[in-house]
């Protein structure tokens, strides 16, 4: 494989939901780890790492009052536990803490009673975890 169709397929893989990063970080290891040849060839034997099986999408709408919808992707039905922190940490409600089966799934966080500012909301799903921000305008 050469360097323009490495490069055609890390295209494709962020079309289809690769973040940018775990493509950066495959490209940066296989220069470090000499697979990256003088002549622009890749070893095929690198292979991307897949989904996780879980997307979190940002939340909308985005400053929000008073609620916001946040939707997530599964690929594999998983343990789903998605909570809302303040900028402290500290736990503020937890929207979804159940077994969940594949497919795309939304929450809605009614912040009547929080007040204005930065909230993190963070989905865990088997071993993957992550985390986003959203703001909470009053």
């Amino acid at each position: 494989m050469n360097i323009k169709s490495y490069y055609d397929s890390i295209r494709y893989r962020l079309f289809f939901g690769y973040t940018l990063l775990s493509i950066i970080v495959v490209f940066m290891l296989a220069v470090s780890s000499h697979l990256l040849a003088q002549d622009g060839t890749l070893d095929t034997t690198i292979i991307m790492e897949s989904d996780k099986g879980v997307g979190l999408e940002q939340n909308y709408p985005n400053p929000f009052n008073p609620s916001t919808v946040i939707r997530f992707n599964l690929t594999v039905s998983a343990h789903v536990k998605l909570a809302v922190y303040d900028m402290l940490g500290r736990e503020i409600v937890l929207l979804v803490d159940q077994t969940m089966q594949s497919g795309e799934h939304q929450t809605i966080w009614y912040a009547g009673n929080a007040p204005g500012g930065a909230y993190f909301y963070r989905i865990t799903a088997g071993d993957y975890s992550e985390t986003r921000r959203m703001t909470l305008i009053k």
